[in-house]
């Protein structure tokens, strides 16, 4: 039986890693990780936007903080549930 590899903290084989393995982890690190700082920023901006109207909306439209919760909460539920694969 043969020792398995040692592996680091982000799931990539530590030691055993080849030329290709790095230059691709180091390609999708340049290309990936910008543009989920992006999307990033922009989860953000919508989830204060959202507070933000909820100021005004709950008084004009007449809606509760238990309603208001409730609509934002499953909002974010079913984005949630739509992202979860089940296998």
């Amino acid at each position: 039986m043969t020792p398995a590899a040692p592996i680091s903290a982000v799931g990539v084989v530590a030691d055993g890693d080849s030329e290709i393995a790095r230059t691709t982890l180091r390609l999708v690190s340049i290309r990936l990780l910008p543009f989920l700082f992006v999307l990033y920023i922009f989860n953000y901006l919508d989830r204060s936007n959202v507070a933000l109207a909820a100021l005004q909306m709950n008084r004009d439209l007449g809606f509760s903080a238990a309603a208001y919760g409730f609509g934002a909460e499953s909002s974010s539920s079913g984005t949630f549930c739509s992202k979860c694969r089940v296998t």
